[in-house]
C-alpha cells in the first residue's frame, strides 16, 4: 500500500507542477521533493526526482552530480560485496574467476557506466576536486576489466 501512495503523490505532484508551465519553478519543486527524499533516505525516489529534472533541464548541475554519486556509491556496495564474496574463495578455479570477471563487468554497465553519463556531463559545467576523484576511479575500474575510455577527462 505504501508503494502505492508514494507513485500516486509523485503523479499527484508531476501533474500539478506540469499545470503551472513554468519549468523553473517545476524544477524547484522537483529539487525540494528530492531534498525531502535524501533527508528521510529514500534515495531511490530522490534519483527519479532528479532525472526528471534532467528531462526539463538537460544541463541542471544539482541532478546531474546527484545521479552520478548515486550509481557510483550504489555500484561501490555490489563491488564490496563481490569483493568479499570472492575473498572467501582460498582457491578459485576458472569457472569462478570467469564468474568473478563478469560480475565486475556487470556491475560496470549496471552502475558505473550510468554514473559516468552523468559525471562526464557534471564536468562538463562545473569540474570540481570531488568529480575528479570519481572519474579517475572509474577509468581505473574500466582499465582494470578492459573497457576503452572513450575520452580523456582532463
Amino acid at each position: 500500500m505504501d508503494e502505492v501512495m508514494k507513485r500516486l503523490f509523485l503523479l499527484f505532484f508531476c501533474i500539478l507542477c506540469c499545470r503551472n508551465g513554468s519549468y523553473a519553478q517545476e524544477v524547484d519543486s522537483l529539487k525540494s521533493v528530492a531534498e525531502s527524499y535524501i533527508n528521510i533516505n529514500r534515495l531511490d525516489d530522490a534519483s527519479k526526482c532528479f532525472e526528471r529534472i534532467l528531462t526539463l533541464d538537460a544541463k541542471n548541475y544539482d541532478a546531474l552530480a546527484y545521479l552520478s554519486n548515486y550509481y557510483f556509491i550504489r555500484g561501490q556496495k555490489v563491488i564490496e560485496q563481490t569483493e568479499k564474496g570472492y575473498q572467501s574463495i582460498l582457491n578459485p578455479n576458472r569457472m569462478q574467476i570467469a564468474q568473478y570477471q563478469n560480475e565486475r563487468r556487470r556491475i560496470y554497465t549496471d552502475y558505473f557506466e550510468k554514473a559516468e553519463h552523468y559525471l562526464i556531463r557534471a564536468i562538463l559545467l562545473r569540474r570540481n576536486d570531488q568529480l575528479d576523484q570519481m572519474a579517475a576511479y572509474l577509468a581505473d575500474y574500466k582499465k582494470s576489466i578492459n573497457i576503452a575510455t572513450p575520452m580523456p577527462l582532463k
